[in-house]
């Protein structure tokens, strides 16, 4: 089955639970961490995940975080990353 909803039609933006999602995964989450941030269904968050692909025209996580903020569906001040092997102090 194909998803022609012209909702994930690429180009079109990102609804504003899909922006969340985005910005939990800027920040590191998982996929289950941010179902849990968000009280939703992990199954929720990973159809997000998929719209937000759709949309961007992204490969990965990464690809979606980069293009979310040079599309502005996103604010870099929304990314606040802490070095893995550093604390947060």
């Amino acid at each position: 089955m194909t998803d022609t909803n012209v909702t994930t039609l690429p180009g079109t933006p990102l609804t504003r639970s899909e922006r969340a999602v985005l910005r939990l995964l800027a920040n590191g989450r998982t996929t289950d961490q941010a179902a849990r941030e968000l009280y939703v269904s992990r199954n929720t968050v990973n159809t997000h995940i998929f719209r937000i692909y759709r949309k961007l025209g992204a490969a990965d996580r990464a690809h979606a975080v980069a293009l979310g903020i040079l599309t502005e569906q996103i604010s870099p001040a929304d990314v606040h990353l802490v070095h893995p092997l550093r604390s947060a102090a």
